[in-house]
This record gives C-alpha cells, structure tokens and sequence, in this order.
C-alpha cells in the first residue's frame, strides 16, 4: 500500500439474509482498462467479482484493489463493512486479563463477584447475565446468557455470522472462528442459549 495512494474509504453494511452488494465507487472516476483483475485482500471480509461488485461477508476492514497487464499503477481502497445486528454488547474478551481490568472495561452493572468469576446484569431484554469466569487470576471464559423468549436462534446466528467465521455445525452447537486465539459458540442446551467466548490454545 505505501507504493500508491489509498483512495478514499468505503464502507459498505450487512443485511440479515442478505449482504449487500454495490459497484466500487471510488475507481469509477479512474481511467481502467477493460479487462482488469479485481482483488479482495481478504475475501472473508469482502469478495469483488469481476466487474468490481463488492460482496460483505463479515464485519471487519480490508483492502480492494484492480490492476492490469498494462496498467502499472495499482490503485487500492479501504473498504470496511459494518455489521447492522446489535443484539448484544459482546464482552471482554482480553483472555489472560485480571479482574480488575474487566471490571474498568465493562460498562453494564456488577451484579454479583465470586473469587474465580464475575457477573454482569444483561443490558436489553435479550440478555439475562454475562458470566467472565478466573483460573489462576487470569480470565478464561466470557459467557453471554440469552433469554430464550425474547431472542430466537436464527437472530444470534446472525450476530454471530456478520463478525466471525463459522466452523463447525451440531444440532446444539455452532462453532465460530474469533479473532486471534478465541473461539466463540452458541450452546442452545439445557441452561438456555448462550453464547461462550473461550481461549484456544495455539
């Protein structure tokens, strides 16, 4: 990116059931040749097909750029999707954090503090509780409690699918890829939905 300018950013928004597509604004003011290759920097953020139609795929930011055989100076832009399901406030997950950290970046109320875990009262109706649980001190799971009367499953899929990557897929369970070494899934068993973020190791 440092060889050629950025052009200015864009940004496009998810829709449930249907992400939103939209021609690449910002090269529509170049001079492009006609054949030219369209390239999405990470394509599980965005996908561009071959007349620069932009696909959002999850919340996140990369970059998008078109080139050519004969067209040396590769332009590139910013493009950052948003997601529009805010079901939820997602919590801390700075795994390995004290309970002192969470307790200066959690903004919903402490309702209750154990040696090893702390619980938070639900911010909206969807939620009833967020549960962080300590091992040696440090955090190892944040658990967002849902209830189920006022929260479909399909919704949380949602949540869940316009900010990570899914993984695996039970009856029960839905597996999904966090950013660096998490991983989240939603547990639709005995206790109710709920949605755990925990460490994974390597």
């Amino acid at each position: 990116m440092n060889r050629f300018s950025v052009l200015p950013g864009l940004s496009i928004f998810l829709f449930s059931g249907c992400l939103e597509e939209r021609l690449f604004p910002p090269f529509e003011s170049l001079s492009l040749p006609s054949q030219v290759l369209w390239k999405s920097k990470d394509e599980s953020i965005v996908e561009v097909n071959n007349s620069g139609l932009l696909i959002g795929i999850r919340a996140g930011t990369t970059v998008v750029s078109a080139s050519s055989m004969d067209y040396t100076n590769i332009p590139e832009c910013l493009v950052t999707v948003h997601p529009t399901n805010f079901l939820f406030q997602e919590p801390s997950v700075k795994f390995n954090s004290t309970k002192d950290v969470i307790k200066r970046n959690e903004t919903r109320t402490l309702s209750s503090e154990g040696e090893n875990q702390l619980v938070y009262r639900g911010e909206n109706d969807h939620v009833r509780s967020i549960l962080y649980t300590f091992d040696k001190g440090s955090l190892v799971t944040a658990v967002v409690f849902l209830r189920s009367n006022f929260t479909s499953r399909e919704k949380v899929i949602d949540f869940l699918e316009q900010r990570y990557i899914r993984e695996e897929y039970s009856f029960e369970h839905i597996w999904f890829k966090g950013e660096r070494h998490h991983t989240i899934y939603l547990d639709d068993g005995s206790l109710g939905m709920r949605v755990q973020y925990q460490f994974r190791q390597g």
